[in-house]
């Protein structure tokens, strides 16, 4: 596994997820979904030792060194330039519109293991660990939505999902 993978991020137009674009078109948001589900496969969580996170694509972090991101062509357009030269270093792996095909999460993941060094093994809950991401990024939606605070002990929760992924890997 490759060590210095640390994170992997999508980025979101507008402000974290309350600006999540609820009235985008179908094509923009089965480009959201398909990187953020793709972001979900256990080898990546394991190599990063912690589930996916989310960013405004306008205020991306300084550093992403060691970083997988995900950047939807809604998103592309907030983005700074510098981030792109980032992984044109080699320092960040950097995937947007086109280098994927937006709608199809399980290739945009076969993409991603291949970017990063990651084998591609065939991963018997591939489809468990993309609904498990699916279901975290619903329950984050809904509780914004209806103005409650998330209950769920975030860190705990990454560390049953890595220890989830490792035990998968490891058969």
């Amino acid at each position: 596994m490759p060590s210095d993978l640390k994170s992997c991020l999508l980025l979101l137009p507008g402000y974290e997820l309350d600006g999540y674009p609820r009235h985008a078109t179908t094509q923009q948001a089965s480009e959201l979904l398909a990187g953020w589900v793709s972001l979900w496969h256990p080898q990546l969580l394991a190599a990063c030792r912690s589930v996916p996170h989310w960013q405004q694509s306008e205020h991306a972090p300084d550093d992403l060194s060691g970083c997988l991101v995900i950047a939807p062509s809604c998103s592309v357009a907030d983005l700074d330039t510098r981030y792109r030269s980032s992984s044109e270093e080699g320092e960040s792996w950097f995937v947007s519109e086109p280098d994927w095909s937006p709608t199809d999460w399980r290739q945009l993941q076969d993409r991603l293991l291949e970017a990063t060094g990651l084998p591609p093994t065939p991963t018997p809950l591939r489809e468990t660990f993309a609904a498990l991401g699916y279901a975290y990024l619903q329950i984050q939606l809904m509780t914004r939505q209806l103005r409650y605070t998330s209950n769920l002990d975030q860190l705990m929760f990454s560390d049953q999902a890595v220890d989830a992924a490792e035990q998968t890997l490891g058969g």
